[in-house]
């Protein structure tokens, strides 16, 4: 007895065995499609997250180097710049010993202390599982390293920073306001000035960045911001598009006085950072020693 294991043509339906397996492999077809355009669609074809914010971090330090290589004013514009979700990228001056973060939803700021690994440099960081209502952690001497990703020093008396600006929070950085005042010109004193501090920005998957790195006096100020209209006046300024100069050939007294005075401020804070920390280390030597005694 034969036994037919499918009818030429399917009872009712009107689709042949071969139509039948062409419908399967065209759905097979854009199950796969759909996969590799997904994969594909990631940021900078990172396969995760963490792929793409440190590769995307290595570009970003990169380029940081090669603008403190030049000689002079250096400005980089429409820089590219992705950060996955819980991930927070974060900038340390070489006179900091911690910067201040004050997300939106909270009142007060909290502050991140500078990774070890960072000790007496420059340095941008990036730190993994944070999200901008959990940073206690960061603060905490104990556990303050804990969440560091990866960290890039710099070398030189460096001042990370950006600016304030009115629009859309998720867009912005979160840090809070920069210690020290930088020189106008070229800034301007009317303008907000908050230390680098950026999370991941769910709804804007690539930013565009605006860098700007001067040397005055005896401080380089390196400036990150978004790509916006005051950031193309900027760099018109700086390329000589525009006749009006934001910054004298010679720095006056005045900015000179002034960066020595922030200069002194900031070495006094790292000498009493010092100081804090040879006390801690006295005090685990103590512990130690007298742990040898007691197994002695």
């Amino acid at each position: 007895m034969k036994i037919k294991l499918f009818n030429k043509k399917a009872e009712g339906t009107g689709l042949t065995l071969t139509q039948a397996i062409g419908i399967v492999m065209a759905i097979t077809a854009i199950i796969a499609l759909t996969y590799i355009i997904v994969r594909l669609s990631t940021p900078f074809f990172g396969k995760q997250g963490y792929d793409a914010t440190k590769n995307n971090f290595d570009e970003l330090t990169d380029k940081v180097q090669e603008m403190l290589d030049e000689q002079g004013v250096a400005v980089e514009r429409f820089f590219p710049y992705f950060i996955g979700a819980d991930y927070a990228l974060m900038a340390f001056g070489a006179g900091d010993n911690s910067i201040d973060a004050a997300p939106v939803s909270k009142e007060n700021p909290y502050t991140i202390l500078k990774p070890d690994f960072c000790r007496g440099q420059a340095c941008l960081c990036i730190y993994k599982d944070v999200k901008s209502g959990e940073l206690e952690a960061l603060g905490d001497p104990g556990t303050k390293d804990n969440n560091v990703l990866h960290c890039k020093p710099f070398e030189g008396n460096i001042l990370f920073f950006t600016v304030e600006k009115r629009t859309d929070p998720r867009l912005l950085f979160i840090g809070g306001r920069l210690g020290i005042t930088p020189p106008d010109p070229p800034f301007d004193r009317d303008a907000t000035y908050l230390y680098i501090a950026q999370m991941s920005i769910p709804k804007k998957k690539i930013q565009n960045l605006y860098l700007e790195k001067r040397e005055i006096g005896n401080r380089i100020y390196f400036y990150i911001t978004i790509e916006d209209d005051e950031t193309q006046r900027r760099h018109d300024v700086i390329k000589g598009k525009e006749t009006q100069l934001i910054l004298p050939e010679e720095p006056s007294e005045e900015a000179e006085e002034l960066a020595r005075q922030q200069e002194l401020e900031e070495l006094r804070e790292k000498a009493r950072g010092i100081e804090a920390d040879k006390r801690a280390l006295d005090r685990e030597l103590d512990e130690v020693n007298r742990r040898i005694e007691e197994l002695e």
